[in-house]
């Protein structure tokens, strides 16, 4: 809970700059935030490789030494990367931000697939972020709420833009389950 922080990555002509990304660490460790996030929509989740990925959270592990938790975004259009990466246990974060499939426009089965595959396999717990201007899909409040049964998801983050689906959403969830 509180205020997340969603840690920019920074590149220079394709090119991941680690020393940049160390100082923007340490300047955000004395912010007033609860928390950061880490390749997710706004870092360029997609962008950078497996070896960047890990860099990131070792850079970010390393300066902020458990003063706040790392959440890690899990995004893309490919299952088996997406649970590759839940599975990488070397990684120190604390959970993860897992949106649905970018512009593959699965079915909500689909959808619902994708994110009980990822939720089997999460030892760390994992919050689903709907967000449909980004992947060009919206995971619709029946597959999301189905979802809530999972342990390991442990949250929503809706920026669906749809005041009747949000709200929707909210009048039928578990008086129990975190929004």
């Amino acid at each position: 809970s509180g205020n997340w922080l969603p840690l920019v990555t920074s590149f220079n002509e394709r090119c991941w700059i680690g020393h940049l990304f160390n100082a923007l660490a340490a300047h955000y460790l004395k912010q007033p935030i609860d928390g950061v996030v880490l390749a997710a929509t706004t870092g360029k989740g997609m962008a950078p490789d497996p070896s960047e990925v890990s860099s990131m959270v070792d850079i970010v592990s390393e300066v902020f030494d458990g003063a706040s938790p790392i959440c890690l975004g899990v995004s893309g259009n490919e299952r088996e990367k997406s649970v590759a990466l839940l599975q990488a246990d070397r990684l120190s974060i604390d959970g993860y931000l897992v949106t649905c499939p970018y512009c593959t426009r699965p079915s909500q089965i689909g959808l619902s697939r994708h994110f009980e595959a990822i939720a089997n396999v999460a030892d760390r717990p994992v919050v689903i972020f709907n967000i449909p201007y980004r992947t060009d899909v919206n995971l619709l409040n029946d597959a999301l709420l189905a979802l809530t049964a999972f342990t390991s998801v442990s949250g929503i983050k809706v920026c669906c833009a749809d005041f009747g689906q949000t709200g929707g959403l909210l009048a039928l969830r578990s008086p129990d389950f975190p929004f």
